[in-house]
């Protein structure tokens, strides 16, 4: 304490001299002081507010004494040093007296040693309290990072760098693990690691121990046998005594599911994109093969051998349309005329036709829900999907099983939309599709809806069944997926949304049209690919016509500014080299105002007009076409009997 300072002491003492020469001593010792002398219970308990630096007090006083003013002292949980001043006490009644808390003792008739005895006593008392504080605020600092880390959201623990054992988890380690606090601390970081990663542990304790904090990817797994991918975060702490690890836990398998989703999303989109293009062009390729050979096998009449050979030529070209059909349907670019149907009469369309194609030793089965919801999509499409799904399930079962068609409604909620990338929520109807056969690995099910991807012998498919079923539920809205493990059979499950009461969409019925008369008005013909280009100039000549055909826009507008007669309709494709067709239409509209607009493409007019290539409601044919198409399609939009789409071929 310092020399200066000034004490305010409280004296238990009944007799005014004695406590006088008290005072005079501690002065004399060099004590300053502010005495307060107190002989009964009610005066010394009123004299501890304010709390005194220190009491001197008489062992035995009449009715009150030392004992009782430090049990007074004790059952106000105040630490105020007392040292006990009295003319006699025997050594059991000052041990007492220190049990009890009792600083020092002094006899009256030897108070040479009272200033550096009190001294002392408030030197110790504030250590004490110093003691006292800084314990609190550890004990304080401690709760406060014990909050910190047992209500942190991300699982945390801190291991013991030696044995890996664990000392302390919190609690989102608990919930999120499902081990109790117990059994982790029962247990060691290895026993929630695979154990083809229990060999690389001790490399990473090691790094962490040498001041390295680290943060990595790991696979940890929980009570009930889930596999987590995690990124931990870890650093050396000291912990209790220990050296130790603390471990900052991120639960990544969602996020890691979901990367996936859109990295496969990304992958499909431009595999689409790219079988677009190639079915595109390949559908010019078809017009001209098709087209050629049909006005071939006209002029053959008499020559019924060639006239065979045309049409097996053909053949081959209806078969490569099928399957830039099927390129067409995966890149969600396929004609669709969707209409509200009911799924259960669309499986129950299809059974006797499945029942020849899979065979006696496929057992097929329907469980369809008579309640199953309606949905938007194009029947046939949909029929086609049953099928390839059917066949696939046959192939993956060379020696017979069972073949099950399910319908079902279900509820897609906001958490299933959330972890499945493209889909809403509300209602579904469900279309399950599932065999006993051979099954597939993860990495085949990564792939089957690749375009000519196949497990099959070669020779044996074409690996677009499946891409073409991919791209028809996508083209309606829908969703499919997968699941399949080897040995175990397969089950696709295709969720449609589904229509609303009186939505619309249904598409009326027509008539099939008779055979298109031809014209003797004036086309324009713009087409970059000149087979093609010839093609329509030779069908439509054929039917009377007048074709001027340019294969460059500023050909064609070279053509509508110079040409003397009325030119009636501009036939031009969409894409064009180096302008769009409706920037063609503009121009070639300040040329000639009169004249009308069809359009083609091997895209869907929906396409077109998400692209912002095609205007709405423009009249569009569709490549491949066949002659009585294009015929058709042109006598329309001349006569002004315009659809939005015309029929495909």
């Amino acid at each position: 304490m310092d020399h200066r300072e000034t004490l305010r002491i409280l004296i238990l003492e009944d007799s005014a001299d004695d406590a006088d020469v008290v005072v005079r001593e501690l002065r004399r010792a060099g004590v300053a002081c502010l005495p307060l002398r107190v002989d009964t219970e009610r005066s010394f308990l009123a004299g501890l507010d304010p709390t005194p630096d220190l009491i001197l007090a008489d062992y035995r006083l009449p009715g009150y004494g030392a004992l009782a003013a430090l049990r007074a002292l004790s059952a106000r949980g105040l630490d105020v040093p007392v040292i006990v001043v009295s003319g006699t006490i025997g050594d059991e009644a000052a041990a007492e007296c220190l049990r009890q808390g009792a600083t020092d003792y002094l006899l009256k008739d030897r108070l040479t040693r009272l200033g550096q005895a009190v001294r002392n006593a408030v030197a110790q008392a504030r250590l004490r309290a110093e003691q006292r504080r800084t314990g609190d605020a550890l004990r304080a600092s401690e709760e406060r990072y014990r909050s910190l880390f047992d209500e942190a959201p991300h699982p945390m623990w801190v291991v013991e760098a030696e044995t890996l054992r664990f000392l302390e988890v919190n609690r989102k380690a608990v919930s999120h693990y499902g081990y109790s606090r117990e059994e982790f601390l029962a247990m060691t970081l290895l026993d929630i690691r695979p154990p083809e990663e229990i060999p690389g542990i001790v490399e990473g304790v090691r790094a962490v121990l040498a001041g390295e904090p680290r943060t990595g990817r790991r696979r940890h797994r929980t009570k009930a046998g889930q596999l987590l991918e995690v990124s931990v975060a870890g650093r050396a702490v000291d912990f209790a005594g220990h050296r130790a690890l603390l471990a900052v836990i991120d639960d990544v398998t969602e996020r890691h599911r979901l990367e996936g989703q859109l990295r496969q999303s990304q992958k499909m989109e431009a595999v689409g994109q790219l079988a677009g293009g190639v079915a595109h062009d390949f559908n010019n390729l078809l017009t001209a093969v098709l087209g050629y050979a049909a006005l071939v096998a006209a002029g053959l009449a008499d020559r019924p051998e060639l006239r065979r050979q045309v049409e097996e030529i053909a053949r081959a070209g209806e078969r490569g349309a099928a399957l830039t059909r099927q390129l067409l349907a995966f890149s969600r670019n396929l004609p669709l005329a969707p209409r509200i149907v009911d799924l259960n009469a669309v499986v129950a369309g299809v059974e006797a036709m499945l029942r020849r194609l899979i065979g006696e030793d496929v057992d097929l089965a329907t469980r369809l829900q008579a309640t199953a919801g309606r949905v938007l999509v194009d029947p046939g499409q949909l029929e086609q999907v049953i099928v390839n799904l059917a066949v696939n399930a046959r192939d993956a079962m060379p020696d017979g099983g069972h073949l099950v068609i399910e319908t079902a409604d279900v509820e897609l909620d906001a958490g299933y939309a959330r972890t499945h990338a493209g889909v809403r929520p509300g209602p579904y109807t469900l279309l399950a599709v599932s065999d006993s056969g051979c099954g597939m690995d993860a990495e085949t099910c990564s792939h089957i809806f690749e375009p000519f991807f196949t497990t099959k012998e070669p020779g044996k498919g074409t690996g677009l069944g499946l891409a073409t079923v991919f791209g028809i539920v996508q083209q309606s809205h829908g969703r499919i997926e997968v699941y399949s493990e080897p040995g175990c059979g397969s089950s696709f499950k295709i969720y449609l949304p589904q229509a609303a009461v009186g939505a619309a969409g249904e598409r009326p019925t027509r008539a099939a049209p008779a055979r298109p008369a031809g014209g003797s008005e004036t086309v324009l013909v713009l087409e970059d690919d000149p087979a093609l280009g010839e093609l329509v100039c030779t069908l439509l000549e054929d039917s009377g016509y007048r074709v001027l055909v340019a294969g460059s826009v500023a050909a064609a507008l070279s053509l509508a500014e110079r040409d003397r007669g009325a030119i009636d309709l501009l036939l031009t494709d969409v894409v064009i080299p180096g302008m769009s067709g409706p920037e063609v239409a503009t121009r070639f509209a300040a040329l000639r105002p009169a004249a009308r607009i069809l359009y083609m493409s091997g895209y869907t007019g929906d396409l077109m007009g998400r692209r912002g290539l095609l205007p709405a409601g423009a009249p569009l044919l569709l490549k491949p076409f066949t002659a009585d198409n294009l015929r058709r399609t042109v006598r329309q939009v001349l006569d002004d009997t315009r659809e939005a789409e015309a029929w495909p071929a």
